[in-house]
């Protein structure tokens, strides 16, 4: 028995797995399991005791006219009744009780089961006609009204023999197509969670990677604008290059950590918090442009997944700045908090709209507002600059 499976669970799969294999091979063999069973069940008939005044050829005649058509009983299942009870009707007029006569049975068991529950009916309601004439003719059961008990509750047992076997496929059915459809969910859940980290991890990896590259190259401009003239400020860039570049290594190896295996150790390193903000500002204001950071309200406890949403909004923000702003000097930050929400602004003094389309950058922030029940809203304003609003709930 599998380890994952429970035994309530494992009756079901083994079950499940036998019916599966008998209707697909079924399927697969309709009419020759038919054929089959319809001359095993006319070579019975022939070697019964004949107990009836009838000749051979008449015998084998009329028995093999009312069992061959089963071959064909579940494609055509009324049209094999239809054809078998004008037999039966013909082998009334002029011959006595046969064997073969049960083929009846399986026929009216067919429509019950293959055929709408009308024809079922309708075939009963024939073939129960056929049992009064045979009692009145034949009584094969010594009398007339036992004859008439004895064959009425045969063709009450086909008849609801064939309908519990319908129902119960149906019920079978609609078990398998329960669990095919559960699969199914369940791949797609998988799928929907395998696209939300991938998601998660683009947002990370983008709001990282951007962020700092983007100081990078500001300070590498700076570096070489100034290294004939002020060398010594051109290494300063430099080292803080050197430094920015090793913090991103640091925090992508964290980001792709994730993506190890399963049996290999992941870093646990902490995720940016609002206590970080003054340092990434001051990595920034390395750059040259000039920050203002400013906390109003009365400060409460946010979650960690909260602080970190705040931290990239401020964080991505400050990349557009640096890579898309026209000429700016300096740059506002601005956190207030108001229970239970956080609202945070960052805005910058460039000279104009900043040409930025909808990417990445601001779809992510806005996924991340969102994601924490809040909102964001972006846009340039009418005396130049570029503004970013967002509004958190943090409980």
């Amino acid at each position: 028995m599998p380890a994952e499976l429970v035994p309530g669970e494992w009756h079901f799969e083994s079950v499940r797995a036998a019916w599966d294999r008998l209707r697909e091979w079924d399927h697969a063999h309709q009419l020759q399991s038919d054929a089959g069973a319809a001359l095993v069940l006319l070579a019975v008939c022939l070697v019964f005791p004949r107990t009836f005044d009838v000749g051979w050829v008449e015998n084998l005649g009329f028995q093999a006219a009312l069992v061959l058509p089963l071959i064909w009983r579940r494609r055509t299942p009324w049209n094999v009744f239809c054809v078998i009870a004008v037999v039966a009707f013909v082998k009334w007029l002029v011959t006595n009780p046969l064997p073969a006569d049960v083929a009846l049975l399986v026929a009216l068991f067919t429509l019950a089961v293959h055929a709408s529950p009308k024809r079922a009916l309708v075939g009963a309601a024939a073939l129960e006609a056929g049992v009064i004439m045979a009692s009145i003719r034949w009584a094969p059961a010594g009398d007339v009204d036992k004859s008439l008990i004895f064959l009425t509750g045969l063709v009450l047992a086909a008849l609801f023999i064939g309908f519990t076997l319908r129902t119960w496929r149906s019920y079978m059915d609609s078990l398998l197509e329960q669990t095919r459809q559960l699969e199914l969910e369940r791949d797609q859940q998988t799928q929907l969670a395998a696209a939300a980290e991938r998601a998660r991890i683009a947002r990370e990896m983008h709001d990282v990677v951007a962020h700092n590259v983007s100081i990078m190259v500001t300070l590498a401009d700076g570096a070489l604008a100034t290294a004939d003239a002020h060398p010594g400020q051109s290494r300063e860039a430099i080292g803080d290059i050197s430094a920015t570049g090793r913090l991103a290594l640091s925090d992508m190896r964290h980001l792709l950590g994730v993506l190890r295996a399963d049996d290999q150790v992941v870093g646990r390193e902490p995720q940016p918090s609002l206590s970080g903000l003054p340092k990434l500002i001051h990595g920034v204001r390395a750059t040259g442009l000039t920050i203002e950071f400013e906390e109003a309200g009365e400060p409460f406890d946010v979650p960690p997944g909260i602080e970190l949403t705040i931290y990239r909004i401020v964080q991505e923000s400050l990349t557009n700045i640096l890579k898309h702003a026209r000429h700016p000097s300096a740059a506002q930050v601005k956190l207030t908090f108001d229970a239970p929400f956080v609202n945070v602004y960052v805005r910058d003094d460039g000279k104009g709209a900043m040409p930025m389309a909808e990417g990445h950058g601001l779809g992510g922030m806005r996924e991340r507002a969102a994601f924490c029940g809040g909102a964001l809203i972006a846009g340039p304003q009418m005396d130049g600059g570029w503004e970013v609003m967002a509004r958190i709930r943090a409980d």
